[in-house]
């Protein structure tokens, strides 16, 4: 999306385990983190310095509200993943930047749909995961999502 993005990401007991201490800034206190927040932060902060580089620029490029959300979990009444899935690829979409999905370039759409080879996805998982007929991929991904479950999620 030109504002924000959207990632969905499956994990183990591993990404809860705890990080090794960090320094924050200087001679900050240390932080505690866990595995996935110490990569989220990882990922979001070379990002960063390589867009900067490449633009000649410096600073921030995301806000510090960061949201994360757990979907589901063992112990979850509902699993909201496919919610999740779905709404990430009716995005561009319901927001009126593309007339179909697999126009917008910078999503998976095309990658499950198998219109593109991307190679960031892991489709096992997701198709493991789902129990969707890829065949019919576009066609069960565009599917109105009922806004109680939206909300649920949001």
């Amino acid at each position: 999306m030109p504002n924000h993005f959207h990632l969905l990401i499956h994990t183990d007991e591993r990404s809860v385990a705890p990080a090794a201490a960090l320094r924050v800034r200087g001679n900050s206190p240390t932080v505690d983190m866990n595995n996935f927040s110490h990569g989220m932060k990882m990922l979001l902060s070379s990002y960063t310095k390589a867009v900067n580089k490449q633009l000649g620029l410096s600073g921030s490029l995301f806000t510090q509200n960061t949201k994360a959300k757990q979907v589901s979990s063992e112990l979850a009444r509902e699993d909201y993943t496919l919610v999740c899935f779905n709404y990430i690829h009716q995005n561009p979409y319901a927001s009126a930047l593309v007339k179909n999905p697999a126009d917008w370039e910078f999503s998976s759409f095309s990658d499950y749909a198998g219109l593109r080879a991307g190679t960031l996805c892991n489709m096992q998982l997701a198709k493991q995961l789902f129990l969707l007929e890829w065949q019919a991929f576009e066609q069960e991904t565009m599917r109105l999502i009922p806004a109680e479950r939206l909300l649920k999620v949001w």
